[in-house]
């Protein structure tokens, strides 16, 4: 739990950063998140997949600029993220998706 606990804080921080790199004060609104329904009843592959679809969605942005370091990263937390919960991994490759198809142009 210790380790969802501090995923999750720092999944977010690493979000909120990554949208407005002077937010601090911004962590404080993950904490009603935390300890959502579906991790009170019980459902902890569910919980740790949220976090894990929380560092894909963002590794994403980074996929074409970045080496072949980010690709064997973002790999290997999609397969993690298949093996948690299908549906996570379903939400990080329809954002994966999008993401490509943004920046994919015909000139």
């Amino acid at each position: 739990m210790t380790l969802y606990i501090l995923g999750f804080v720092f999944a977010f921080r690493y979000l909120a950063r990554s949208i407005y790199p002077a937010n601090g004060a911004f962590l404080l609104v993950a904490m009603p998140f935390l300890f959502h329904k579906v991790f009170l009843m019980g459902f902890f592959n569910y919980s740790a997949s949220v976090i894990l679809f929380l560092f894909c969605g963002l590794l994403a942005r980074n996929f074409e600029k970045e080496g072949w370091r980010w690709r064997i990263v973002l790999g290997t937390l999609m397969l993690v993220l298949g093996l948690s919960h299908p549906v996570s991994y379903a939400m990080a490759m329809g954002t994966i998706f999008f993401i490509g198809w943004g920046s994919f142009s015909l000139a």
